[in-house]
């Protein structure tokens, strides 16, 4: 009579793991049925109006018949199949694609999802809309920066391709770069900007107050309007950051000027080695005597990356660099600058002559570059 509990309780957790096994399998079987139903779907619109959406992208009459007889599938057999041929496409072909995805209504519902309580779902939404959405959808994007996290993030990478200068300052305010992944969608903001919206983001660098995001502003910058970053350069390069001034060197880097040239000769006497090992690296396309002089001092410098990126430049100065260098090789004291000029001199294809590095007449002699430290 004493074991009657026992068994019973045993009877009640196998009749419980019965149900939940016997749910688990249900589960799995609808889900392959509705699996499979999708793939037939889609297999059925590949073979149907897949193929006939190339011919008719582009000619009005064509995409309304198209359109018609697409409404057809699901909506979730019309984003899988367009967003695949968006994920293949660029340029024209893909905007008109985006066309047709919001034709279908495709954009209005997933804009009706943004308003749901359930993050997973917001999220899936944004993801969807990502690529389709337009200047019109604008504000309402950006409002939805409030939540943070990841649906800010995605939020920045939407805002950087559809929004003006004005918003991504708004939404830069505030913005913590705190690793890669929060650094990301700064760069994807900036990089996407019109050329217009961009310069009038440049134009407010010295109110940014993050000197992170100042960092990136100026690099990709100095990238896409190189003639944008005159006024912020002397700034940069005094700036308390050393990544900012990392990032002046680089920006002078692009740019071969009187201005540049000096910004970048200071620069390589910066206390922090990071700055200097790029400001030697950024007098490569500066071919003059006083930027040899300061590379040749710098193969002397006490750290290994500022030496290396010195003697790559010199090697890129053509035959005069190439002997700046040699002289160093046979005449200095300094072990660690005769390792550095060796190093870039052993890596050229061939060993430079006297009679090779000679220039034709009426050509410049160059030779081949040097590999750059990281």
């Amino acid at each position: 009579m004493g074991d009657e509990p026992l068994l019973g309780a045993l009877a009640v957790i196998i009749a419980g793991l019965v149900v939940v096994i016997g749910g688990i399998l249900t589960w799995l079987v609808l889900r392959s049925l509705w699996d499979a139903r999708l793939t037939r779907a889609r297999d059925a619109f590949w073979r149907g109006l897949g193929r006939e959406l190339v011919g008719a992208m582009g000619d009005a009459e064509r995409e309304a018949a198209w359109l018609v007889r697409a409404r057809v599938h699901s909506d979730d057999v019309l984003r899988h199949c367009i967003g695949e041929y968006m994920t293949r496409t660029s340029g024209a072909y893909r905007e008109g694609l985006a066309r047709l995805y919001r034709s279908l209504g495709l954009l209005d519902a997933d804009l009706a999802e943004l308003a749901s309580r359930r993050w997973r779902v917001r999220m899936r939404a944004l993801r969807r809309l990502a690529g389709v959405v337009t200047t019109d959808h604008r504000d309402r994007i950006a409002t939805l920066a409030g939540e943070g996290g990841e649906i800010r993030l995605l939020v920045a990478q939407i805002v950087g391709r559809i929004g003006r200068a004005e918003d991504v300052i708004t939404l830069l305010k505030g913005w913590k770069v705190t690793s890669r992944l929060t650094e990301y969608p700064v760069h994807v903001m900036v990089g996407a900007l019109p050329i217009p919206e961009l310069r009038r983001l440049v134009a407010t660098w010295a109110e940014i107050d993050s000197a992170d995001i100042q960092r990136i502003v100026l690099s990709e910058a100095s990238q896409r309007v190189p003639s944008a970053c005159w006024a912020m350069l002397p700034a940069a390069a005094a700036h308390p950051s050393k990544e900012v001034r990392i990032a002046a060197c680089r920006a002078a880097s692009h740019m071969t000027s009187e201005i540049t040239l000096n910004l970048l000769l200071s620069l390589a006497e910066d206390d922090a080695w990071e700055v200097r090992a790029q400001a030697v690296k950024g007098l490569a396309p500066h071919k003059n005597s006083a930027a040899d002089d300061v590379l040749v001092a710098a193969l002397s410098d006490r750290n290994f990356w500022v030496r290396q990126n010195a003697a790559a430049s010199l090697g890129r100065h053509g035959a005069v660099g190439v002997a700046r260098l040699r002289e160093v090789l046979d005449r200095s004291t300094d072990r660690y600058a005769r390792d550095a000029a060796e190093h870039v001199l052993t890596d050229f294809s061939t060993a430079p002559t006297a009679a090779a590095l000679a220039p034709a007449a009426g050509a410049e002699a160059t030779v081949p570059v040097g590999v750059e430290a990281a």
